[in-house]
């Protein structure tokens, strides 16, 4: 279902743009939350184990201060946890920062361009180690972030840039300070999400 109503809104946006903060874009974020929620109570297989959900999804965003939530990145699964964790009455209005590499899966593409998320713009025929921006765009891609946080929009990314390409999975990366920008200049609540286990 995610993939189907993100597709309608995908080709409806060619004949009726779709606005940030749509209607369409909201749809699409919830019932991605509410499938993958499903998805998870049904695969009896999979545990899923969390120590302070009850609380973030109470008080996420609750002193009325924009919010940002931020994660490690241990595998593809972490975004299935992360998305199903948010509060309903917030999932719809969060964006997220997301590698351009996941554009050339085709439902992910699809999903990802529904949801309105930004691509992080890494310069292509780099390394798998490399980092390297494209600048100028990113500089625009972080001001339409950040405007969308302003807005009272939550804003959400793995700052280690990728997933963990460690031996020892309880190791985090180091951040990348580029998204940090938003939380220093903005008075935001900051709530980080720390996956263990997933990798697996």
């Amino acid at each position: 279902p995610p993939y189907l109503v993100a597709k309608v809104s995908v080709l409806l946006a060619r004949v009726w743009p779709m606005l940030p903060r749509s209607r369409r874009t909201k749809a699409v974020l919830l019932v991605t939350c509410v499938c993958w929620r499903l998805a998870l109570a049904l695969s009896f297989w999979v545990r899923v184990r969390t120590e302070g959900l009850r609380e973030f999804r109470a008080q996420l965003g609750a002193t009325g201060r924009p919010v940002v939530v931020v994660a490690n990145h241990l595998s593809f699964l972490d975004t299935l946890l992360l998305v199903p964790m948010m509060p309903l009455h917030k999932v719809a209005s969060t964006k997220m920062f997301v590698s351009g590499h996941l554009l050339k899966i085709p439902a992910l593409r699809t999903i990802i361009r529904a949801m309105a998320h930004i691509v992080v713009p890494f310069k292509a025929g780099g390394d798998a180690d490399s980092f390297e921006l494209d600048r100028e765009l990113m500089a625009e891609r972080q001001r339409e972030l950040e405007e969308h946080v302003k807005d009272g929009g939550v804003a959400g990314w793995f700052p280690e840039g990728r997933m963990n390409p460690g031996e020892d999975l309880l190791e985090v990366g180091q951040f990348r300070a580029g998204g940090f920008g938003v939380a220093a200049r903005n008075d935001v609540e900051i709530w980080c999400a720390a996956f263990v286990g997933n990798a697996d």
